[in-house]
Protein backbone atom coordinates (compact mmCIF):
# COMPACT_ATOMS: atom_id res chain seq x y z
CA UNK A 1 0.00 0.00 0.00
CA UNK A 2 2.58 2.29 0.81
CA UNK A 3 4.62 1.44 -2.80
CA UNK A 4 1.53 2.20 -4.75
CA UNK A 5 1.08 5.74 -2.73
CA UNK A 6 4.43 7.07 -3.66
CA UNK A 7 3.56 5.75 -7.40
CA UNK A 8 0.46 7.76 -7.45
CA UNK A 9 1.97 10.91 -6.12
CA UNK A 10 4.57 10.76 -8.29
CA UNK A 11 1.82 10.21 -11.12
CA UNK A 12 0.15 13.02 -10.05
CA UNK A 13 2.95 15.36 -9.27
CA UNK A 14 5.43 14.12 -12.23
CA UNK A 15 8.06 13.55 -9.80
CA UNK A 16 9.98 10.30 -9.72
CA UNK A 17 11.82 9.33 -6.62
CA UNK A 18 15.48 7.52 -7.24
CA UNK A 19 15.88 6.62 -4.20
CA UNK A 20 14.02 5.94 -1.49
CA UNK A 21 15.21 5.40 2.31
CA UNK A 22 13.79 4.22 5.13
CA UNK A 23 14.60 2.96 8.95
CA UNK A 24 15.19 -0.94 8.55
CA UNK A 25 14.34 -2.36 11.67
CA UNK A 26 12.12 -5.72 11.74
CA UNK A 27 12.53 -5.43 7.83
CA UNK A 28 8.89 -5.72 7.03
CA UNK A 29 8.88 -1.95 6.19
CA UNK A 30 12.03 -2.26 3.28
CA UNK A 31 10.45 -5.86 2.12
CA UNK A 32 6.99 -4.38 1.48
CA UNK A 33 8.50 -1.43 -0.23
CA UNK A 34 10.48 -4.29 -2.44
CA UNK A 35 7.36 -6.42 -3.36
CA UNK A 36 5.83 -2.94 -4.28
CA UNK A 37 8.54 -2.22 -6.78
CA UNK A 38 8.63 -5.81 -8.02
CA UNK A 39 5.10 -6.19 -8.61
CA UNK A 40 5.19 -2.68 -10.58
CA UNK A 41 8.22 -3.05 -12.37
CA UNK A 42 9.98 -0.15 -10.97
CA UNK A 43 13.41 0.74 -11.57
CA UNK A 44 15.06 2.73 -8.26
CA UNK A 45 16.97 2.28 -5.11
CA UNK A 46 15.48 1.35 -2.38
CA UNK A 47 17.49 1.30 0.79
CA UNK A 48 16.63 0.15 4.28
CA UNK A 49 19.32 2.03 6.73
CA UNK A 50 19.80 -0.49 9.68
CA UNK A 51 19.06 0.68 13.10
CA UNK A 52 20.23 -2.37 15.24
CA UNK A 53 20.68 -5.81 12.65
CA UNK A 54 24.08 -6.13 10.77
CA UNK A 55 25.10 -8.25 7.88
CA UNK A 56 24.33 -10.80 6.55
CA UNK A 57 21.41 -11.66 9.46
CA UNK A 58 19.95 -8.10 8.88
CA UNK A 59 19.48 -8.36 4.73
CA UNK A 60 18.63 -12.04 5.05
CA UNK A 61 15.25 -11.44 7.41
CA UNK A 62 14.35 -8.83 4.28
CA UNK A 63 15.06 -11.10 1.91
CA UNK A 64 13.04 -13.89 3.41
CA UNK A 65 10.37 -11.67 4.14
CA UNK A 66 9.90 -10.44 0.31
CA UNK A 67 10.41 -13.96 -0.90
CA UNK A 68 7.32 -15.12 1.08
CA UNK A 69 5.21 -12.02 0.31
CA UNK A 70 5.50 -12.75 -2.94
CA UNK A 71 5.13 -16.61 -3.25
CA UNK A 72 1.93 -15.93 -1.86
CA UNK A 73 0.82 -13.21 -3.44
CA UNK A 74 2.55 -12.56 -6.97
CA UNK A 75 1.23 -14.10 -9.57
CA UNK A 76 3.94 -14.80 -11.68
CA UNK A 77 7.51 -16.18 -10.32
CA UNK A 78 10.08 -13.58 -9.14
CA UNK A 79 13.52 -14.59 -10.30
CA UNK A 80 16.13 -15.06 -6.87
CA UNK A 81 18.97 -12.58 -8.92
CA UNK A 82 16.05 -9.70 -9.17
CA UNK A 83 15.20 -10.33 -5.33
CA UNK A 84 18.74 -9.78 -4.44
CA UNK A 85 19.83 -6.95 -6.50
CA UNK A 86 16.93 -5.00 -5.31
CA UNK A 87 17.30 -5.88 -1.83
CA UNK A 88 19.75 -2.86 -0.10
CA UNK A 89 20.62 -3.12 3.71
CA UNK A 90 22.60 -1.15 4.86
CA UNK A 91 24.04 -1.54 8.31
CA UNK A 92 27.27 0.82 8.43
CA UNK A 93 25.22 3.12 10.36
CA UNK A 94 23.55 1.86 13.70
CA UNK A 95 26.06 3.71 15.42
CA UNK A 96 26.15 2.44 19.48
CA UNK A 97 22.94 -0.40 18.85
CA UNK A 98 19.63 -0.29 18.71
CA UNK A 99 18.10 2.59 21.18
CA UNK A 100 22.17 3.74 21.82
CA UNK A 101 22.42 7.57 22.43
CA UNK A 102 24.76 8.47 19.92
CA UNK A 103 26.35 12.21 19.77
CA UNK A 104 26.14 12.37 15.47
CA UNK A 105 22.49 11.23 15.19
CA UNK A 106 21.58 13.59 18.09
CA UNK A 107 22.90 16.65 16.65
CA UNK A 108 21.20 15.29 13.21
CA UNK A 109 18.15 15.41 15.14
CA UNK A 110 18.57 18.98 16.10
CA UNK A 111 19.15 20.09 12.71
CA UNK A 112 16.24 18.34 11.22
CA UNK A 113 14.26 19.98 13.93
CA UNK A 114 15.64 23.68 13.55
CA UNK A 115 15.73 23.36 9.79
CA UNK A 116 12.70 21.60 8.65
CA UNK A 117 10.44 21.02 11.59
CA UNK A 118 10.22 17.23 11.76
CA UNK A 119 10.52 15.72 14.63
CA UNK A 120 13.37 12.31 14.99
CA UNK A 121 14.05 10.12 17.39
CA UNK A 122 17.22 8.63 18.19
CA UNK A 123 16.32 4.85 17.88
CA UNK A 124 15.04 4.86 14.40
CA UNK A 125 14.26 7.66 12.19
CA UNK A 126 17.02 9.96 13.45
CA UNK A 127 19.70 7.05 12.92
CA UNK A 128 18.12 6.33 9.78
CA UNK A 129 18.02 10.14 8.36
CA UNK A 130 21.54 10.41 9.49
CA UNK A 131 22.46 7.08 7.56
CA UNK A 132 21.01 8.21 4.42
CA UNK A 133 22.99 11.44 4.53
CA UNK A 134 26.16 9.48 5.07
CA UNK A 135 24.83 7.21 2.32
CA UNK A 136 24.06 9.59 -0.25
CA UNK A 137 27.79 11.28 0.73
CA UNK A 138 29.50 8.26 0.05
CA UNK A 139 28.48 7.22 -2.58
CA UNK A 140 28.61 10.20 -4.80
CA UNK A 141 24.79 10.72 -4.97
CA UNK A 142 23.80 13.90 -6.10
CA UNK A 143 20.85 15.56 -8.45
CA UNK A 144 18.50 12.55 -7.20
CA UNK A 145 15.18 12.68 -6.40
CA UNK A 146 15.49 11.48 -2.87
CA UNK A 147 12.28 10.12 -0.44
CA UNK A 148 12.96 10.05 3.33
CA UNK A 149 10.03 7.43 4.66
CA UNK A 150 9.62 8.72 8.29
CA UNK A 151 8.46 5.56 10.05
CA UNK A 152 7.41 6.98 13.01
CA UNK A 153 8.99 7.07 16.37
CA UNK A 154 7.81 10.51 17.33
CA UNK A 155 6.92 9.73 20.88
CA UNK A 156 10.36 8.49 20.99
CA UNK A 157 11.62 12.10 20.11
CA UNK A 158 10.01 13.52 23.35
CA UNK A 159 12.59 11.56 25.41
CA UNK A 160 15.09 12.51 23.26
CA UNK A 161 14.54 16.41 24.30
CA UNK A 162 16.71 15.86 26.79
CA UNK A 163 19.74 15.36 24.77
CA UNK A 164 19.07 18.08 22.21
CA UNK A 165 18.49 20.08 24.89
CA UNK A 166 21.82 19.35 26.07
CA UNK A 167 23.58 19.77 22.66
CA UNK A 168 22.14 23.50 22.27
CA UNK A 169 23.56 24.17 26.21
CA UNK A 170 26.82 22.86 24.89
CA UNK A 171 26.81 25.02 21.81
CA UNK A 172 25.84 28.36 23.39
CA UNK A 173 28.30 27.39 26.00
CA UNK A 174 31.19 26.86 23.21
CA UNK A 175 29.96 30.65 21.40
CA UNK A 176 29.88 32.29 24.61
CA UNK A 177 33.56 30.87 25.17
CA UNK A 178 34.64 31.88 21.72
CA UNK A 179 33.52 35.45 22.25
CA UNK A 180 35.03 35.80 25.61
Amino acid sequence: DCYREIRQFENETSVHFDYIFHASGTGTTQAGLICGQIMARDERRIVGISIARTNPRGRDVVLESVRDYLAEHCPCPVPEEDIQEKTIFVDGYVGGGYGKDDRLIEQTIKDVMLRYGIPLDGTYTGKAYWGMGEYLLRNGVSNKNVLFIHTGGTPLYFDDLKNIERLQSEHSDTQRGDKE
